[in-house]
């Protein structure tokens, strides 16, 4: 089991507090193995942070693993461990979990408890795990979800029964579900993203399905007028910070003139300490949200939808050092509804591909149950196993296979590993509670060509 460092963990100097979702797998008889890497207080979707360095994608280590919690990711694909922990505000569960191949949920808000995980906004952060199987994602939900009297969005759980997640899985009928394909994403994605996707929805279609075709009415203005991270970073980081016995900095002020953060935050971290919160601006964000939530649930009621699809993120993981563009996250994380980013294949260079199933308030038990059907159509699962180095010695190719798990302990988080990766050849391997057989996968030193056929 992996449990993310606190966003600020991963910064110079800085150490983190309890968290009520870590106590309760605690109590539960959970073993954490280890703290992961993460984008440095997650602001970001690359997984790069100054005390560590930079998370690489397992499935193609020239690669960004997606991110904020982009070391839990990397981790548990690399069967480190069954199943990690991570924080989503906006995509840090989700988008790590399309790069690496697992199921990731954002919950709906207020379903778990955030006490404990570093703030980068209250209204919008939440927790929860990322696996490589449905089954246990279920476990790690129904042994975190609840009421916790530290984080007031949980009160609502006090007035309604908890989601079984594991009882739920088998109860859902796929034939004539209604799901609401957005179409504005997929026309945005790149090819071997869009073309992934719209495989695994012939396959629902198959099973008696209806995709509907929709757009959200001024989608792009409501997303920019109700995302509040920019408004609450520093005011939540500062009280999060005077929370800790003894912090080593107290104020997002005393971190930035002691630069105690990657070059790559500098813009954002400066921006944060030297803007002064628009209150009224705030307001209006805050109130807009449910405006976006008001215009996304019209719709559901309008086609009579049981979901949303579209790509979790619309393009493939860039490689290291470069930006990240394509996220969907807004969607869910400004409305707070919940989202599902599941496993969907793979491009023609080897990516993996996720599928985003975002639905109504609280219905995160039925997402996850749209999953387990898709197992039919995912009947085996893609992971790393053993890596086949190519070295070009003048005189032809030579080729070394390397266990993965040896090659990742050096290279994952901060290595150097110089060779091309050009093939992967997949072994059975034993997990916690099930042995599964893995196929054979390839990969290509030219992945950004391949994906664009």
């Amino acid at each position: 089991f992996f449990k993310q460092k606190t966003a600020y963990e991963s910064s110079l100097g800085l150490v983190g507090s309890e968290m009520c979702i870590r106590d309760r797998l605690l109590e539960a008889g959970a073993v954490i193995i280890a703290k992961t890497n993460l984008h440095e207080y997650a602001r970001g979707i690359t997984s790069i942070a100054s005390l560590i360095g930079q998370t690489k994608n397992p499935y193609d280590i020239r690669r960004a693993p997606g991110g904020s919690s982009g070391g839990t990711a990397a981790a548990v694909a690399a069967s480190f461990g069954a199943v990690g922990m991570g924080s989503d505000t906006c995509g840090s569960i989700r988008i790590p979990s399309a790069y690496n191949n697992l199921i990731g949920l954002r919950p709906s808000k207020g379903l778990s408890s955030i006490h404990g995980i570093m703030p980068l906004s209250h209204t919008q952060d939440t927790g929860g795990p990322l696996a490589r199987n449905v089954e246990d994602l279920a476990i790690v939900l129904d042994l975190t979800v609840g009421y916790d009297g530290n984080d007031a969005a949980t009160a609502v759980m006090q007035t309604i029964s908890p989601p079984n997640f594991l009882d739920s899985l088998e109860s859902l009928q796929l034939e004539g579900l209604r799901f609401g394909k957005i179409t504005s994403y997929f026309e945005d994605s790149n090819p071997g993203v869009r073309n992934t996707i719209e495989e695994a929805l012939e396959w629902y279609e198959e099973q008696g399905v209806e995709i509907i075709e929709i757009e959200i009415p001024n989608q792009s203005d409501l997303l920019s007028a109700s995302g509040v991270i920019g408004f609450e970073f520093t005011e939540d980081l500062n009280q999060y910070l005077a929370s800790n016995d003894n912090p080593p900095v107290i104020r997002v002020n005393d971190i930035v003139d002691l630069s105690l953060y990657h070059e790559a935050l500098q813009q954002s971290m400066i921006r944060s300490a030297e803007e002064e919160r628009d209150e009224e601006e705030y307001a209006r964000a805050l109130a807009g949200r449910k405006i976006l939530r008001d215009a996304i649930e019209a719709i559901f009621a309008e086609y009579e939808l049981d979901t949303m699809v579209y790509p979790t993120i619309t393009q493939i993981p860039v490689m290291i050092g470069d930006g990240q563009p394509g996220t969907a996250c807004p969607l869910a994380a400004n409305s707070g509804l919940p989202a599902l980013s599941v496993p969907v294949g793979f491009t023609n260079s080897g990516l993996p591909v996720g599928m985003e199933l975002m639905g109504k308030h609280f219905q995160d038990a039925e997402h996850e149950d749209l999953f387990q059907k898709q197992g039919v159509f995912l009947p085996v699962e893609l992971a790393p196993g053993v890596l086949t180095f190519a070295d070009d010695e003048g005189n032809g190719m030579r080729r070394t296979e390397v266990p993965l798990h040896e090659y990742l302990e050096q290279n994952l988080v901060a290595g150097g590993g110089q060779a091309q990766i050009i093939g992967q050849h997949l072994t059975a391997q034993a997990e916690v509670s099930r042995e599964r057989i893995f196929r054979t996968g390839q990969y290509s030193s030219h992945a950004d060509a391949d994906d664009r056929d």
